[in-house]
């Protein structure tokens, strides 16, 4: 959503656009347990970003200039 990064699957992770309003992470280990729908719901609250953008969107502080 960022950049545009669209090489490997891998390396992409799910943002939630509004942190007070994540029910639950969506990794695998969250996964197993979850309804379909549960999880559609959760990623609709989100963007997919690659894992550096993520990082850099988590860690505005951390800039190396």
């Amino acid at each position: 959503m960022v950049c545009g990064y669209c090489r490997n699957h891998a390396a992409l992770e799910f943002h939630h656009r509004d942190p007070a309003s994540k029910q639950f992470p969506l990794d695998l280990r969250s996964l197993s347990n979850r309804t379909w729908a549960s999880i559609v719901r959760e990623a609709d609250q989100c963007e997919l970003l690659c894992s550096n953008c993520h990082a850099e969107l988590h860690n505005p502080d951390a800039d190396l200039s």
